[in-house]
């Protein structure tokens, strides 16, 4: 049983690490293609563009079954998780670990 649960890890860990390194490579490209503006957390509109797009990702989704776009959904989805994730933690400007503030002098 142990070595089952083993395999079942590995097998989630495996398939997190190559999702994640399809996002990564899909933001990057998108980034270096002058998409941005995600992280700007004092905007509301960004998390109201971000849900519309998130919107239209799921539905073409649904209607062509392209699987291209589960990368979209989920890089989407990532960002609408930071967005809530910052309101709770004020994570820009923080450091994740310890909560410092990275931005002031001193230590």
């Amino acid at each position: 049983m142990t070595t089952d649960k083993m395999t079942e890890t590995q097998k989630l860990e495996k398939l997190v690490s190559m999702f994640a390194e399809t996002m990564r490579k899909k933001l990057l490209k998108k980034m270096h293609a002058g998409f941005g503006g995600w992280a700007d957390t004092t905007d509301s509109a960004v998390a109201e563009n971000l849900h519309e797009k998130l919107k239209v990702c799921v539905e073409k989704y649904l209607k062509n079954g392209e699987r291209k776009q589960l990368v979209d959904i989920a890089n989407l989805a990532a960002f609408l998780w930071f967005h809530e994730y910052d309101k709770e933690n004020e994570l820009i400007g923080r450091c994740p670990h310890c909560g410092k503030d990275v931005n002031s002098n001193g230590g």
